[in-house]
């Protein structure tokens, strides 16, 4: 696998390819600033964007429905409690043992 082109080495390949076409007789033409490379420019340009027909749409109204309405019910629903650890003492304070208790 050959490494990308960096930069420098792209820019160095165009000079090389602009000096070749510039030795076998090739000719830059300079154009004014703002002259449209258009045949009609005063011609407005047709847009490229929505020339497909609207393509037909799927109802999901139903759907989302039920969707928000299994949120709303795990919203309103008690969390688990989960197990607590819980300390046993012995009579003199000391720690014996830990237990897990349902809360």
């Amino acid at each position: 696998m050959t490494p990308p082109l960096t930069k420098a080495e792209k820019r160095a390949q165009l000079k090389h390819q602009i000096e070749q076409f510039l030795s076998k007789g090739g000719q830059v033409d300079t154009v004014p600033q703002g002259v449209s490379g258009r045949e009609n420019p005063a011609q407005a340009l047709i847009p490229a964007l929505f020339t497909e027909k609207a393509a037909t749409r799927t109802d999901a109204r139903n759907a989302l429905q039920t969707l928000d309405s299994r949120k709303q019910k795990k919203a309103n629903a008690q969390p688990k409690k989960r197990p607590q650890k819980k300390p046993i003492y012995d009579d003199f304070g000391e720690l014996l043992r830990w237990v897990w208790v349902d809360e």
